[in-house]
């Protein structure tokens, strides 16, 4: 961002940022064990295409991988085909391990239900 445009969102990301690490989920992530954050990600797909993504953190607790990804604004069903190409992705990548899915909705909507 230009110095200007990070002027004017810098108060509202520190009040997503100070909200969210009070709540259960900051809780969580923080007592689990990360396995990564940014967690690039390569995907083929049959017809010869790739999908290519980053998954903003993964930890493992309870012996389940739980995968989280920020959302800054509200919940939109726009994001239903994200989710299931991470949840495909870890699974690729962690065979037989149970995959937890959530969207967190730092923007006011709270979080998504789990999907794995």
């Amino acid at each position: 961002l230009r110095p200007a445009d990070q002027a004017a969102v810098l108060p509202r990301a520190r009040e997503l940022l100070q909200t969210f690490l009070k709540s259960p989920d900051a809780v969580e992530i923080a007592a689990s064990q990360i396995l990564g954050r940014e967690v690039p990600f390569s995907m083929p797909l049959q017809d010869g295409r790739c999908i290519i993504g980053v998954i903003d953190v993964v930890f493992e607790k309870d012996g389940k991988l739980h995968v989280r990804d920020y959302k800054t604004g509200g919940e939109n069903r726009k994001y239903e085909t994200q989710q299931g190409i991470y949840v495909a992705a870890m699974k690729k990548l962690f065979p037989g391990k149970e995959i937890v899915f959530r969207f967190l909705y730092l923007g006011g909507s709270g979080v998504a239900a789990p999907r794995g």
